[in-house]
């Protein structure tokens, strides 16, 4: 029955270079290349600053290190009704061990993407322990 069926990923044809070329006529137009968010250096340093972070989280369980990386969060802006879902979901139902493992490893995901934000100056007005 599945067999003969192919989904819509199946069919995509896999990018041997991921990003825009100026002057590819394959792409019509020449395309200007955009300037990215992220550069390199910035991520390798909120990698090290979320690596440092996981090691403070190393000796507390799944619940205690999700809480402190939705503490860091609100400190970077996020906002609290997005904090409260989470708490709500995660905390509350008082979820398995892995479960919750796996929603602050999404979290920690976030905290990455901020920290690299921030390094690269996107972010300057939030810091935290400071108020918004």
């Amino acid at each position: 029955m599945h067999g003969d069926t192919q989904t819509d990923f199946e069919s995509m044809p896999f990018p041997g270079r991921i990003g825009a070329r100026a002057g590819d006529e394959r792409d019509g137009p020449g395309r200007v290349p955009r300037e990215p968010v992220v550069h390199a250096s910035s991520l390798k340093a909120a990698i090290t600053q979320l690596r440092d972070i996981s090691k403070a989280n190393a000796g507390r369980s799944s619940q205690e290190a999700l809480v402190a990386n939705l503490v860091l969060l609100r400190a970077y802006g996020v906002d609290d009704e997005i904090l409260d879902l989470v708490v709500e979901m995660a905390l509350a139902q008082n979820l398995d061990e892995e479960t919750t493992a796996a929603i602050n490893y999404l979290a920690s995901g976030f905290l990455l993407a901020l920290l690299a934000l921030r390094e690269e100056g996107i972010l300057r007005s939030f810091h935290p322990g400071k108020d918004r």
